[in-house]
């Protein structure tokens, strides 16, 4: 994210080393949505892994932005597909 110049769009970054599960399990959701105080319906994940990420965050009912750049086609549709990380400041704003 820093290389990409992206960071300063972030208030928290959650990982499964900080939380003590793997994608896909529900838990890795749960917490990002509850320890930043939102809803689902307000909430988005960002994913390069089609399976654990992406499918993770639909299964648990919350948008999802595939991060694409090999153009990779797929049989599961995200909410979203970028190529390039800076196309999310057009997602989110």
């Amino acid at each position: 994210m820093k290389s990409s110049s992206i960071d300063q769009y972030f208030n928290k970054v959650f990982t499964s080393d900080i939380i003590g599960c793997s994608k896909p399990d529900k838990r890795i959701f749960e917490y990002a949505v509850k320890s930043v105080n939102a809803r689902k319906t307000e909430s988005i994940f960002v994913g390069d892994d089609l399976t654990n990420d992406i499918q993770g965050a639909k299964t648990f009912g919350i948008d999802q932005v595939w991060f694409n750049p090999q153009k990779t086609s797929a049989n599961i549709e995200p909410t979203y597909e970028i190529e390039e990380l800076i196309q999310l400041i057009e997602i989110v704003s």
